[in-house]
């Protein structure tokens, strides 16, 4: 229970800090800034516990201003916590493929933007959401902080009354909050009885092998119980899969439910834009494992959707393709046989003058620099040559552009030449 200081001093104190502070940076953020979890459900600690928020984006694209921007808050205002970024097209890969009703309510702002209802929710991926949140809490179990009694008591509520099923509270016990937990976690799970107690023994030994290193090890150790590990921790152990292995269908939608909600987690974090090279390399690994697992046939088309979502996603998040040089007309910033990456834009009024770009025109692939940019208004864009620098080529169509070379620019002293020679020729 909260005392009555927390109530009465410390949460009004916290609630006009808060205030100040969003409203100092609400208007630079286009008020797309809401709270959400412990400080909105009635768990909040003042002095405790963070403040997690949730910034809606216009597009991509604008990650990086309003990241600056959100940082700055922080600055003024410590208590905020970690806030997840959402852009139209992240909405719509959550909406789609990787929809979690119960993490997903914990954020009435985004709740309210997604056609989500409670009656969608299954057995597994309400396991898969609270396996995360221990996940999450590991550190608070293990200190059996009596504090997070509440929030789980909160947590497995949330999960019988989805799954429409009464439920006895638990009667947790602050010497062993971590053991409680993944006993109410095994009764959700658990269909056959028979299995109760691999799927606990699973539950204890992923939990507890979170921050260690030998994963690889304990994996191997605990053969028996590979089927539960991979399918209740797929993003701590795929890498400790070495052969194919065969799942029961419970642990197939079991791994469906967990990898969707892994990868919620992922496309709403501030790595997913901040670094998408590995963002990239979480989503590939993903695919990777859905290739080495037997599914049960009655959940192959859950995981077709899902190989569709990751495969979305990577576009979202920058998936760069490669494609290799096949004439001389960059010659000398680009080479015949030059293998150049480039990535995918959802928005080409950001190209500026001297961007490398590939376009597709006539079946031919064609790397050219960006010479003007007049996708507001003719929506085309206008290259040039450095084999022939004079001239204007034919406009481009947004729909015949492939994306955006990465690695390789025009350096700052061959552009002047070819602004002066283009001025004194007056072909600007």
């Amino acid at each position: 229970m909260h005392s009555f200081i927390e109530l009465t001093v410390l949460k009004p104190i916290f609630d006009h800090g808060w205030l100040w502070a969003s409203r100092r940076f609400k208007a630079k953020l286009n008020n797309q800034l809401y709270c959400r979890n412990s400080y909105v459900d009635g768990t909040f600690y003042p002095l405790k516990s963070d403040i997690d928020t949730t910034l809606f984006l216009d597009s991509t694209e604008a990650f990086r201003s309003h990241y600056i921007l959100y940082s700055q808050l922080k600055n003024v205002f410590p208590y905020l916590g970690e806030c997840n970024y959402y852009c139209p097209q992240t909405l719509s890969l959550i909406e789609t493929y990787f929809d979690n009703f119960l993490e997903i309510q914990r954020d009435p702002e985004l709740l309210k933007r997604l056609n989500l209802s409670k009656n969608d929710i299954s057995r597994s991926e309400c396991a898969a959401f609270l396996v995360y949140s221990a996940i999450n809490d590991i550190k608070n179990l293990n200190r059996n902080d009596s504090r997070r009694e509440r929030k789980w008591l909160k947590h497995f509520d949330l999960a019988y009354n989805c799954l429409n099923q009464p439920w006895r509270p638990f009667v947790f016990k602050s010497t062993n909050l971590l053991n409680e937990v993944t006993l109410g976690i095994s009764r959700i799970l658990t269909k056959n009885s028979n299995d109760y107690f691999n799927i606990q023994s699973a539950l204890e030994v992923g939990l507890r092998s979170i921050d260690r290193k030998d994963r690889k090890d304990i994996f191997n150790e605990n053969q028996p119980l590979q089927g539960h590990l991979i399918s209740l921790f797929p993003e701590f152990f795929y890498e400790s899969l070495n052969k194919t292995l065969k799942l029961t269908e419970e642990q197939s939608f079991n791994l469906i439910a967990h990898l969707k909600l892994a990868c919620l987690c992922l496309i709403r974090s501030e790595h997913f834009y901040n670094n998408p090279d590995m963002s990239k390399l979480r989503l590939v690994s993903f695919l990777n494992l859905l290739k080495k697992l037997e599914l049960a046939p009655a959940a192959n088309p859950l995981r077709d959707n899902l190989i569709l979502g990751l495969q979305k996603s990577l576009f979202v998040c920058g998936f760069k393709e490669k494609h290799i040089i096949k004439s001389d007309s960059m010659n000398p910033v680009l080479k015949i046989s030059d293998e150049i990456c480039i990535k995918k834009l959802s928005d080409l009024s950001l190209l500026h003058r001297f961007d490398l770009i590939v376009f597709k025109k006539n079946n031919l692939l064609i790397s050219h620099y960006v010479w003007r940019n007049q996708i507001n208004w003719h929506n085309t864009l206008i290259t040039r040559s450095l084999k022939n620098p004079f001239f204007d080529e034919e406009p481009i169509a947004p729909d015949e552009v492939l994306g955006q070379v990465l690695g390789v620019k025009i350096s700052a002293l061959r552009r002047l030449w070819v602004l002066t020679k283009c001025f004194i020729t007056r072909r600007i």
